[in-house]
């Protein structure tokens, strides 16, 4: 009797309530046998790959991973899922594309447990039911069996979240015009437990998928990394539709589209910032050499809360800028002295954008470089930007040994940028400012304005003038603006 039972429940119809679905995926997929999935996530840990170092945030809201065969993209995936604090998640909404079926909005399980190498994960009933109340999200039962993107994020939410989370799997269509009605329907089930994985691969590159648009280029790798960072920048936007309209003109093969510009729009109906920064990317090149002209691209992104100010004591702040002058006078004329070592502060892990400034003795500009969206943390950054204000600003000579006593060191510590409404936002003195038109931009530091003695119009106006652009673009609908802030100290 046992033995039928057992028969029964197996045949048993995907419909029916409290049945399981499980895994269908191959091994060309990730390992399917328990043991071997286990021993691949432990070598994979002890791996650094071409992604940074793993720094865990309790802030993170969402994340934006692959869906490739674990050989290829498993280091990058993992290096967003590696970054969640699991202690706060209870609850993670899945968003991932149909590659084989057609679908009019969003296909929701019918099943309430999917069972996975790992064991199995509880579906969240109750905000299916939710989500029910909107037509746009309907049961299907034909499109599990077909589809790999969903299920390829599984045991990385296993591995790495509570035994106790709930997921809202969700395959997404078409959204067409429906993209907010069925945003808005995510956004009232999104708490400070829920997690959003976005499952998408980024530029599928060569005759294999219809897309060649760099035949003849020197470096095809080096265009399809361009296209794909171009992609990327527009993601980290808040704007639903900068990702939209970058992809439909360009072509570029992104499977998660549909997926993608659902979350952007979700982003907009958040009562709170997201601020998006880039974890990994690679190419399927990377791993596999043999045609430089046909590739898929991976990258990894996390969207969290907006940040707190960094907590640096004076003492951290002295080690900051002694550390600066040391990776100076550890290479100026060309020098090759002892590697570089960061102070061992906490804040050196967290990912803040980064300036630093050098001043000749007299007070004069003698170098200034940073970057504002980091991808890498301050103890990996710091030493990189301090070479490149040193020796890599194409608007003065390196410096030399000889002058390094009188430069005065600044050092700024950005906030991650957000989308501003407009110039009305702008607080001169408190708020660093992008300003954007087309494919242009431009950037201040919060103190410039201060520094020159400028208003808000005058800052505006250079801002303009620094993009390449007409003096009065700054008050062009076309403009957008992004803030940040930042923490200043100097010797």
């Amino acid at each position: 009797m046992k033995m039928k039972l057992l028969l029964l429940w197996a045949t048993m119809p995907l419909h029916i309530s409290g049945y399981a679905f499980r895994s269908h995926l191959s091994d060309d997929w990730y390992p399917t046998a328990k043991r071997e999935l286990v021993s691949f996530f432990v070598n994979l840990e002890q791996q650094n790959g071409l992604c940074s170092a793993i720094v865990k945030s309790d802030r993170i809201a969402a994340i934006v991973v692959p869906h490739a065969g674990y050989r290829y993209s498993a280091d990058v995936a993992a290096s967003a899922y590696r970054s969640l604090d699991a202690a706060n998640i209870k609850r993670v909404i899945i968003l991932a594309p149909s590659h084989g079926q057609y679908i009019k909005g969003i296909a929701l399980p019918s099943f309430d447990r999917y069972m996975t190498p790992l064991g199995s994960l509880m579906v969240d009933t109750a905000s299916i039911r939710q989500l029910k109340k909107n037509s746009l999200y309907q049961e299907r039962d034909d499109v599990w069996k077909v589809e790999h993107a969903l299920e390829v994020q599984l045991p990385y939410i296993k591995r790495y979240l509570s035994d106790r989370v709930k997921i809202v799997p969700l395959i997404v269509g078409d959204v067409g015009s429906n993209g907010l009605s069925l945003a808005q329907s995510l956004v009232d089930l999104i708490d400070d437990a829920t997690l959003i994985v976005v499952s998408s691969d980024f530029t599928h590159y060569g005759a294999r998928f219809g897309y060649a648009p760099f035949v003849g280029a020197a470096d095809v790798q080096a265009k399809i990394k361009e296209l794909d960072g171009n992609l990327i920048d527009a993601l980290m936007n808040k704007d639903a539709s900068a990702f939209a309209t970058l992809q439909q003109q360009t072509g570029a093969t992104v499977c998660g589209r549909e997926p993608l510009i659902l979350f952007k729009m979700v982003q907009q109906l958040l009562p709170y910032q997201l601020i998006a920064k880039l974890l990994c990317y690679k190419t399927s090149y990377d791993v596999d050499h043999s045609d430089p002209t046909s590739s898929v691209s991976y990258a990894a992104l996390a969207y969290e809360r907006k940040e707190p100010i960094l907590a640096l004591s004076s003492e951290d702040k002295k080690a900051m800028l002694s550390a600066v002058r040391n990776v100076i006078a550890s290479t100026c004329d060309n020098r090759k002295s002892a590697s570089f070592v960061t102070p061992d502060i906490k804040a050196m892990q967290e990912y803040r954008g980064l300036f630093v400034t050098l001043r000749a003795k007299n007070g004069d500009l003698r170098g200034c470089m940073g970057r504002v969206i980091p991808d890498k943390p301050l103890n990996q950054l710091l030493p990189e930007i301090a070479q490149l204000a040193a020796f890599g600003d194409p608007r003065f000579s390196a410096v030399s040994c000889k002058e390094l006593a009188d430069l005065r060191i600044e050092i700024s510590i950005l906030s991650l940028p957000y989308d501003a409404k407009g110039y009305s936002d702008i607080v001169l003195g408190k708020h660093g400012i992008i300003l954007k038109q087309g494919g242009s931009s431009a950037l201040f530091l919060p103190q410039v304005a201060g520094e020159q003695g400028w208003d808000l119009p005058t800052t505006l106006r250079y801002l303009s003038e620094k993009a390449g652009l007409p003096a009065d673009a700054w008050q062009h609908p076309t403009t957008t603006y992004q803030l940040f802030e930042g923490m200043e100290f100097a010797e």
